[in-house]
C-alpha cells in the first residue's frame, strides 16, 4: 500500500509540474489510462480519494489546456519582387562648379562632425583612463601606507612580547636561585 501511495504521490507531482505546458493532455494520456484501469473496490477510502482527485485534476487541467490552444495558421509570405534590368541613371553635374551644391556641402559638414565626435570620444576615453589610473595609484598608496603602519605595530608588539618573555625568564631565574634567607647564592 505504501508503494501505491508513493506512486500516486509521484504522479501527482509530475502532473502539477507540467500543468502549464500546452501539451499537457498528450503528456498525461497514458497516466489517465493506467489510473482508470485500477480497480478501486480493492483500495481503502484514502487511496481511492487520492486516485479520484488526481484523475479529476488531470481532466480539468487537460480541458483548460485545450481551451487555451489557438488554431494553427498558414503563414502567408509576400511574393518576391522580380529584379528589373533597367539601368539606374544619376544626374551629372555638368556645367556646375564642383563643391558648391548643397548636397556636397552638407555631406562634407556631416563628415567633419563625425570626425570631431570620434576625436572627442577618443579624448574622453584617454581622460577617463588617466583618472582611473590616478585613482588606482592613490588606492595603492593608501594600501601601502596601511600595510606599513600594520608592520610597524606588529614589530612593536613583537618587541614588547619578547621583552615580556625575557623579564619573565629573569624573574623565574631569580626566584629559583634565591636563598631561603633572602641572600643570593653568588
Amino acid at each position: 500500500m505504501d508503494a501505491f501511495r508513493t506512486t500516486v504521490s509521484l504522479l501527482s507531482q509530475f502532473v502539477h509540474l507540467y500543468e502549464d505546458n500546452n501539451s499537457f493532455e498528450e503528456m498525461t494520456i497514458d497516466v489517465k489510462e493506467e489510473l482508470n484501469k485500477i480497480e478501486r473496490n480493492n483500495l481503502n477510502k484514502e487511496a481511492k480519494k487520492e486516485v479520484e482527485d488526481l484523475l479529476d485534476f488531470i481532466n480539468q487541467t487537460a480541458e483548460k489546456c485545450i481551451r487555451k490552444r489557438k488554431p494553427m495558421k498558414f503563414i502567408v509570405t509576400k511574393p518576391k519582387e522580380i529584379k528589373t534590368l533597367n539601368p539606374k541613371f544619376q544626374e551629372a553635374n555638368y556645367g556646375k562648379k564642383k563643391g558648391l551644391d548643397e548636397q556636397t556641402v552638407h555631406k562634407n559638414l556631416q563628415k567633419a562632425v563625425k570626425k570631431q565626435k570620434k576625436g572627442a570620444m577618443r579624448e574622453l576615453k584617454k581622460d577617463n583612463a588617466f583618472i582611473q589610473s590616478e585613482k588606482n595609484k592613490k588606492r595603492r598608496e593608501e594600501v601601502d601606507e596601511r600595510e606599513k603602519k600594520r608592520r610597524k605595530i606588529m614589530a612593536s608588539l613583537e618587541t614588547q612580547q619578547s621583552e615580556l618573555k625575557l623579564s619573565e625568564k629573569m624573574k623565574k631565574k631569580g626566584s629559583k636561585g634565591s636563598n631561603p634567607k633572602g641572600r643570593s647564592a653568588f
